[in-house]
């Protein structure tokens, strides 16, 4: 080792030392820097995430609100109130193509009646049959959110 030194000039002396100075000084502030901007996502992240929750919650509530308005309106209508006979298309057995003929207008009477009030409801209030797949649709939304909060946890971040 004292050989090799022998042999640099003062100027490689110098610069060497430096040299090796300023490579720990980037080093630093490189994981410094890591360190401040992988914060800074998973903080905003978390924030952006937690906005769609709500979001998505305030959605749902709206939507179900207003599927529960039609359907207790649904429930007071004096046609539903007095009741009446409905075939029980389950009891049937179903035809060549695995389907059972469903026909309330031909049935007539309480069942027709019945029929044409749900289908005025299913006009009136189109996205309420569509009631199950948004809940589908947003149950896989916060499932996935809730999956990646569980893996900015483990991570060893923030806890939201």
């Amino acid at each position: 080792m004292q050989n090799w030194l022998q042999h640099l000039s003062v100027k490689e002396k110098i610069m060497a030392p430096l040299a090796g100075l300023i490579f720990v000084v980037f080093l630093v502030l490189g994981v410094a820097l890591n360190n401040l901007i992988t914060n800074n996502a998973l903080e905003t992240f978390a924030a952006d995430t937690e906005r769609q929750v709500v979001q998505v919650d305030n959605a749902m509530h709206i939507f179900l609100t207003g599927l529960r308005d039609g359907l207790v309106n649904m429930a007071n209508d004096p046609l539903l109130k007095q009741g009446g006979e409905i075939t029980r298309y389950f009891e049937q057995t179903p035809g060549a193509d695995g389907m059972v003929a469903m026909e309330p207008a031909a049935k007539g009477g309480f069942e027709a009646q019945a029929y044409q009030l749900f289908q005025r409801y299913a006009h009136l209030f189109p996205l309420s049959a569509m009631a199950r797949s948004m809940a589908a649709i947003c149950s896989i939304l916060l499932s996935n959110v809730r999956r990646t909060m569980t893996r900015v946890n483990v991570t060893g971040s923030r806890t939201v």
